[in-house]
C-alpha cells in the first residue's frame, strides 16, 4: 500500500521530464521530417500537464477512496506507457541520424523514390498509432478525473478568493497519534505570544504520506484554537 502511495510523487517527476521530451525542437524536427503528425505532440504536453495538475488531489483522496486509487493507477500504468514509447521515438532518431550521416547521396535519391519500399516508414506510421492510443487513454482519465480538482501549475494555484477549511475525519486516520502529539508539544511550549518572530515547522515526506492530513489533524485540534488568537489555513 505504501508504495502505492508515494508512486504519485515519482509519476509527477516522470511526468514533467516526458512533457519536456515530447515537445523538444528535435523530435518535432523527426516527426516532420517523416510526415508524421506534429501536432499530436503538442496535444500530448497539454494533457500531461493537465493529468500532473491532478495528482497532489490524487494523492491525498486515494488514502479514504478506493475509486481514486484506481484512477490514479491508471494514470500510472498510461504515463509509463508513454515512458516507454518515448524513448522508442528517441532511439529511432538517433537511429535514422546515423544512417543518414553513413548514407550516399545515390543511396538517398532511391529511398526516396521509393519510400514504400523503406521497412523505416512503417515503423514511423505504428509509432504515430501508437502515441494516438496512449494520447486518447491519457484524454480520457482527465475527462473521468470525477471529484479531483485540477491544480493550476506546478505550485498548487487556486483563486485567492476561494475559502477552504480542512475536512479530515480524525476517525478515519490510523498511525499519526505520535507524530501529531509531537508537533502539538512544540507548538504549545514555543509559542511566542508577542508576535515577535513567526516559527515554521516543516512537515517533510513523500508525496502520498499524509503529510496534509496531518497538517489538517493539528490545524482542528481544540488546542490550537486555546493557545492561538488566529490561525488560517492555505
Amino acid at each position: 500500500m505504501a508504495v502505492e502511495y508515494i508512486g504519485g510523487s515519482i509519476l509527477s517527476a516522470v511526468i514533467e521530464v516526458l512533457s519536456e521530451k515530447v515537445t523538444a525542437p528535435e523530435i518535432l524536427g523527426f516527426f516532420k521530417s517523416h510526415k508524421l503528425n506534429d501536432g499530436l505532440l503538442g496535444k500530448l504536453k497539454e494533457t500531461l500537464n493537465t493529468l500532473n495538475g491532478l495528482l497532489d488531489d490524487a494523492e491525498e483522496k486515494q488514502i479514504t477512496k478506493p475509486a481514486v486509487q484506481r484512477w490514479l493507477n491508471d494514470a500510472r500504468h498510461a504515463v509509463y506507457e508513454a515512458e516507454d514509447l518515448m524513448e522508442v521515438i528517441e532511439y529511432e532518431h538517433l537511429r535514422c541520424k546515423d544512417i543518414k550521416a553513413a548514407s550516399r547521396r545515390v543511396r538517398c535519391r532511391v529511398r526516396n523514390l521509393f519510400p514504400i519500399l523503406n521497412p523505416a516508414n512503417k515503423r514511423m506510421k505504428e509509432m504515430e498509432a501508437e502515441l494516438q492510443k496512449i494520447y486518447e487513454k491519457l484524454e480520457r482519465l482527465v475527462r473521468h478525473k470525477g471529484d479531483l480538482r485540477h491544480i493550476e501549475g506546478t505550485g498548487g494555484w487556486r483563486p485567492l478568493s476561494e475559502k477552504t477549511t480542512p475536512v479530515v475525519d480524525e476517525s478515519h486516520v490510523y498511525g499519526r497519534e505520535a507524530d501529531k502529539e509531537a508537533i502539538m508539544k512544540y507548538l504549545l511550549t514555543k509559542n511566542n505570544t508577542d508576535g515577535a518572530n513567526v516559527g515554521v515547522i516543516p512537515i517533510v515526506g513523500m508525496g502520498g504520506v499524509g503529510k496534509t492530513t496531518l497538517a489538517q489533524l493539528i490545524y482542528k485540534d481544540r488546542r490550537v484554537d486555546e493557545c492561538f488568537e488566529l490561525k488560517a489555513w492555505v
